[in-house]
This record gives C-alpha cells, sequence and structure tokens, in this order.
C-alpha cells in the first residue's frame, strides 16, 4: 500500500467520521424500519344489535271433560252399553264362570272395545271445551302478554343500542381525527429522517470517494470502530491498523468492539427517537426539533472530517450537506 498524504491525526479523524456517518446511517435506517412498521390502534368496534329471545306463552290449562266411562255406559243403549251396566256385568260373571272362563275373554275383548269407543268421545268433548270463547279469549290473553313482554325487552335493547350508537360515532369521530394526526405525524418523521439518511449516504460517499484511504471491503461498522479504536489508543497509522486488522478480523468481532458499536447505534437511535417523538403535528415546534437533531448530529462529529482532512472540495461538501439538512426542517 501506498504511503498516505494524510497525517496520522487526519487518518484518525477521517475514519472517525467514516465510523460516525455509518452508525448514524444504520441507526436511521432502523429507526425508519421500526415508524414504518408502526401501526395505530384498531379501530372501536361497532355496537351489536342485540334481538330479545323470543317469550314463551303462558297458556292457560285447557279445561277438561268431567264426562267419565260410566257416564258413557249410561247414555249408551246398545248391546254392548247394556252388557256393561251392573245389571248386564253381573250376568255376564256368571256366565263366563259356567263356560270355563271363555266369556271372560270374550268379556275383555268388548270391555276395550267399549273403552276405546268411551276414549275417544271424551277427547270430542274435550276439544269442543279448548274451543269456547272463554278459553279462545284467554289464550289471545296470554299471547298478548307474551308479545308485550318481548316488545319491552327489545325496546330496552333498541334504547342500549341507540345510546352505544351515539357513543360509538362520536368515538370514531375522535378515532379518525388522532389517526390522521397519527399519519401525518408518521410521515413527518419518516421524511425528516429520510431525507437526513439520504445526506449522510451522500456525505459518506463523498467522503470515501474524496479521501481515497479506506477501501471498499473495509467500511463495515464493525470495521470501522475496530480501526478507529485501534488509531487512537496506539501510534498506529490507517496501514498498521488494517495490517492488524487483516491478521485478525475475529478481533472486529470481539465482544468489546460489538459493545462499542452496540452502544454508539443505541445512542444515536435513541437521539433520534427523542428527537422524533418531540414531533407534534400543526404546530411551531420544528425549529426546536430541527437544533435537538443538529445536536445529534454535532455530538458525532460529524461536520468535524472538513477541518482535519484539510481538503477544500470536503470542507465543501459537508457544509452543503448540513444545510440541506437545515433546507428539509424549514421545509416541514
Amino acid at each position: 500500500m501506498s504511503e498516505s498524504k494524510y497525517t496520522k491525526d487526519e487518518q484518525v479523524l477521517i475514519v472517525q467520521q467514516a465510523m460516525n456517518l455509518q452508525a448514524t446511517i444504520e441507526s436511521e435506517q432502523a429507526q425508519i424500519k421500526t415508524i414504518q412498521n408502526q401501526t395505530f390502534r384498531l379501530q372501536p368496534a361497532e355496537p351489536k344489535h342485540e334481538v330479545a329471545t323470543p317469550v314463551s306463552v303462558n297458556y292457560p290449562a285447557a279445561p277438561k271433560s268431567s264426562y267419565s266411562f260410566s257416564d258413557h255406559i249410561k247414555n249408551d243403549n246398545s248391546f254392548l252399553g247394556k252388557l256393561f251396566s251392573k245389571t248386564g256385568l253381573i250376568i255376564s260373571v256368571v256366565v263366563s264362570i259356567f263356560t270355563f272362563g271363555f266369556g271372560f275373554i270374550v268379556l275383555g275383548i268388548l270391555f276395550l272395545v267399549k273403552y276405546f269407543e268411551y276414549l275417544e268421545k271424551r277427547n270430542e268433548f274435550n276439544k269442543q271445551l279448548a274451543n269456547t270463547p272463554e278459553y279462545l279469549k284467554a289464550k289471545e290473553e296470554a299471547e298478548k302478554l307474551a308479545k308485550d313482554e318481548q316488545e319491552r325487552k327489545q325496546k330496552q335493547l333498541d334504547e342500549i343500542y341507540s345510546t352505544a350508537m351515539i357513543k360509538y360515532h362520536q368515538e370514531l369521530e375522535k378515532y379518525d381525527s388522532e389517526k390522521s394526526d397519527w399519519e401525518s405525524k408518521k410521515s413527518m418523521k419518516l421524511s425528516i429522517l429520510q431525507d437526513d439518511l439520504q445526506a449522510n449516504k451522500e456525505a459518506l460517499s463523498e467522503l470515501y470517494d474524496s479521501t481515497l484511504l479506506i477501501p471498499k471491503n473495509n467500511r463495515s461498522l464493525n470495521q470501522l470502530v475496530w480501526l478507529y479504536d485501534d488509531m487512537s489508543s496506539s501510534q498506529h497509522d490507517f496501514e498498521q491498523s488494517l495490517d492488524c486488522l487483516y491478521k485478525d478480523r475475529q478481533i472486529a468481532e470481539s465482544e468489546q468492539i460489538n459493545k462499542q458499536m452496540g452502544d454508539m447505534t443505541n445512542m444515536m437511535y435513541q437521539g433520534f427517537s427523542a428527537t422524533l417523538e418531540a414531533i407534534d403535528y400543526g404546530n411551531s415546534e420544528l425549529d426546536e426539533i430541527r437544533g435537538t437533531l443538529g445536536k445529534v448530529r454535532r455530538d458525532m462529529n460529524i461536520a468535524n472530517v472538513g477541518a482535519a482532512v484539510q481538503r477544500r472540495n470536503l470542507k465543501k461538501e459537508v457544509k452543503a450537506t448540513n444545510s440541506k439538512l437545515n433546507e428539509v426542517f424549514d421545509k416541514k
């Protein structure tokens, strides 16, 4: 590798600048991804219009006929009717005894025939009673009571639904307003970060192209952190530190370097987060946001390389980059 045109101190600042810019870029990329994945809370659920469960009709007990089997026999003038009268029944029993019980079988069959005839007659009387005007009116009253009760329950549910819908529309209006405000803030945050990210990428690209110090295959953040840590804590210039890195690449993956890299990106991420959380859409706090974000960037020494490398065009580009950032905020 040819001898560098930069002093050791200038090399340290160039590496520091590349490290800071790369860490800033990765932090902003992570912040952008986080914000892009954010979603607003779910819309309030619309109330459900409940329907009252059907009310069972409590029908009055249907009147029953007092018509008995004995009444049926008394009113029956047929042969079987006379057979099952008291006198006829006594005679039948006597006859059955003298016929060795055969008469009991016949008598039993005839009794069943007569009994089923009685049941049919009694059911006919019950149907007639169930269709009397008095009972039909009682049924209508029971049905009306059940209908009135169901309408009362439905009215209560309708009132509950109506009240819930009023509240729902109020909540929905508030929700839509808050969601619109949230989306505007999200869009503004992304715009600020994306503009700043683009400016940092351009600044880093200009740094690499202008200085031609750091090889393309040694520009990962962990490598830059390792090189800066080695150069700033030893007498090694960039070539010597790079040789050490090549001899033991695992050093760049060590726990200490990873911790330094994590602390740096977390500090930047938190700085951007705190700054972006201050955004209040529709007010005049953007000047404060611009100043805060500018302080975060100044704390990372983003603009220091201009004077360090003593290259006029790089210094001019860094100033232009910062100017672009200011324009971004001025447009918000």
